[in-house]
């Protein structure tokens, strides 16, 4: 026992909280963030703070408030502190380890409140859904395609309610020859895809098609892509298509029809409803991977046979036109000719158009006039405009905020009624990504969040404005049709701000959620719909309120 009792007194003691050696040298310490919160507004403006920072020296950390009003304190990381209204304030904190001093981390606040007018009684569009394309990874390659994870978080988390899947070129890979079995032309099979496909639809998901290209064999060139390898193009359409042209054969309107009604029936006989179907994927771009190319009056002949055929069956499934991009004048061709012919208009279920640039990869957000522009082609007629879809916003904060904006842009002044992002899960997060095949998820992916899950498909957007819009905060608000629930989002692209909400019949209380640079779509508690509300620099805010 006695030999025991030596050895422990000659072990060394390891104490965290004792100076260091003064032979090491001491580092301050850092502050990694500072959240604040809005406790109250009356009868003063009551913000919450709480610093987070670390020492790698593992010495004890005080911290020192300067609260911008006159109030210097040293205390711990979690303070509360009143300020007067109609002011903006610096407030800065500063770590310590009781010989170094941090970097002064700043954080802008201000009790001037700005009013955000909501009127519930004026309707606009009615949502059919928010999501995006794909499965877990892409259609084109060996998968996963969608496990139980991945399922979850599309339908528990993101709140997901419609997504865009592909009709595949090989589908019918010979005349009369539906494949759904077997791998064909660098293509899974198509009931590799029933899985998911059934579980969005059991969850309730729209689940919507776009054809990139038919079969080569009903082709001109007799290829599904131009045949460049890395070149794309948008040539003049050819009204007699030779070898060289990447377009469909004009004999082979009718096979196409056939195959699409025959893989609406695939689906059915499998439990899925297709609920809308897009004959031809950005149909003026003719590109080094799966395309074919029409111009207006090719594409409003395609849709009537289709049209006929669906309705012919009795099919529900909506046919959407024209998945085109960039260029307002070229969009505009390729609706009009559908639009203005009565055999064809009640065919046009839906106008979609893509949000890129003339590159079609770069995100373009088309400003306010081109919204509105595109909207009231439809607008007569009771045609919803889509944006079916969009991506190239970077992978960072800016990029996130950036997509934010899009949407706010296109819902506002455009009415859209649907908005998906290509692609949802790729193999690792890029800029044309929301999350990866192991459920990483991008900043990109919360904003997401903040619009689909408490914008439901049936909820009507009313009116939001803003009072002084030089605060550069963008509101949103959508009521459900059964008066139950008001989402309401808030875009601040400016610094930490206080708004009220203003208007009859708002439900007495909101949830609110948060996404910043530094929150993941956080709940950040319960407000009053009378309380103000703290809009973090920079960020989104999403509140849900129910009566």
């Amino acid at each position: 026992m006695k030999n025991i009792l030596m050895l422990v007194g000659m072990m060394p003691v390891l104490c965290l909280g004792c100076k260091k050696n003064s032979s090491s040298p001491n580092h301050p310490p850092s502050i990694q963030q500072v959240s604040v919160q809005l406790l109250a507004d009356s009868p003063a403006f009551t913000f919450q703070f709480v610093a987070t920072a670390t020492d790698q020296d593992l010495q004890p950390i005080s911290y020192v408030w300067d609260f911008g009003d006159g109030t210097q304190i040293e205390d711990g990381p979690q303070q509360t502190h009143r300020f007067a209204p109609g002011k903006n304030y610096t407030v800065e904190v500063k770590a310590t380890d009781g010989q170094l001093f941090s970097a002064a981390y700043p954080i802008q606040i201000s009790t001037q409140t700005t009013q955000v007018m909501i009127d519930l009684t004026q309707s606009h569009q009615t949502i059919d859904g928010l999501g995006g394309f794909g499965m877990q990874n892409q259609t084109w390659t060996d998968g996963p395609f969608a496990d139980q994870r991945y399922i979850n978080d599309l339908l528990n988390d993101l709140g997901l309610s419609m997504i865009r899947v592909d009709l595949p070129h090989n589908f019918e890979l010979h005349p009369g020859y539906f494949n759904i079995d077997t791998p064909a032309e660098g293509r899974q099979p198509l009931k590799t895809y029933f899985p998911f496909l059934q579980a969005m639809q059991q969850a309730g998901v729209k689940i919507i098609a776009s054809v990139w290209s038919p079969p080569a064999w009903m082709k001109s060139n007799g290829r599904i892509d131009n045949g460049t390898g890395n070149q794309a193009s948008a040539p003049n359409y050819d009204p007699n298509p030779g070898p060289d042209d990447n377009e469909l054969k004009l004999d082979m309107y009718d096979d196409f029809a056939h195959m699409c009604a025959v893989y609406v029936q695939v689906l059915k006989q499998q439990g899925i409803d297709l609920y809308a179907l897009s004959i031809q994927n950005e149909p003026r771009f003719s590109e080094w991977y799966e395309s074919c190319v029409y111009d207006g009056q090719a594409l409003h002949n395609l849709l009537k046979i289709v049209g006929d055929t669906f309705q012919q069956r009795g099919y529900t499934t909506k046919l959407f036109i024209p998945e085109d991009i960039g260029w307002l004048d070229g969009i505009k061709g390729m609706v009009m000719p559908s639009l203005q012919d009565p055999a064809t208009l009640p065919y046009v279920g839906a106008i979609a158009v893509h949000g890129y640039a003339f590159d079609g990869v770069t995100a373009n957000s088309p400003d306010a006039q081109t919204w509105q522009t595109m909207y009231s082609w439809g607008a007569p007629y009771g045609i919803p405009l889509w944006m079916t879809e969009t991506s190239g916003f970077s992978n960072d904060w800016n990029g996130a905020m950036s997509l934010a904006k899009a949407m706010y842009t296109a819902f506002r002044f455009g009415n859209i009624s649907a908005w998906l992002f290509w692609t949802i899960s790729t193999s690792q997060i890029d800029a044309y990504s929301l999350m990866d095949v192991n459920g990483n998820k991008s900043l990109r992916y919360y904003v997401s969040k903040n619009f689909y899950k408490y914008v439901r498909p049936g909820y009507v957007r009313a009116d939001a404005s803003v009072a002084d819009t030089g605060k550069h905060i963008y509101p949103l608000v959508f009521k459900d049709p059964q008066g139950r629930h008001v989402t309401v989002i808030l875009i601040n692209d400016g610094t930490d701000q206080a708004v009220q909400l203003s208007g009859n019949g708002l439900p007495s209380q909101f949830v609110q959620y948060l996404t910043s640079e530094h929150a993941k779509f956080d709940s950040v508690g319960t407000v009053s719909s009378s309380q103000a509300i703290l809009l973090p620099a920079s960020s989104v805010t999403t509140l849900y309120g129910t009566y």
